[in-house]
């Protein structure tokens, strides 16, 4: 796992084949962080609780 502090506004640039994901910290509000996700139409964003069947999500062993 890698993992980055990231302040305000900076982004986190994630390169997959001809595909890009832009992944901004946006800061915090009411004690949670907040961040956007800018994507092609053709990449699917999900939050990890959203996918209800068995296929393995990368980090999924961190969690416990």
């Amino acid at each position: 796992m890698l993992v980055l502090s990231r302040r305000a506004g900076e982004r986190l640039v994630i390169m997959l084949g001809d595909q890009v994901v832009e992944v901004c910290y946006l800061g915090q509000r009411s004690g949670q962080g907040r961040i956007g996700v800018i994507a092609d139409r053709s990449v699917m964003v999900l939050r990890a609780e959203l996918i209800e069947d068995d296929r393995p999500v990368a980090g999924s062993a961190l969690q416990g």
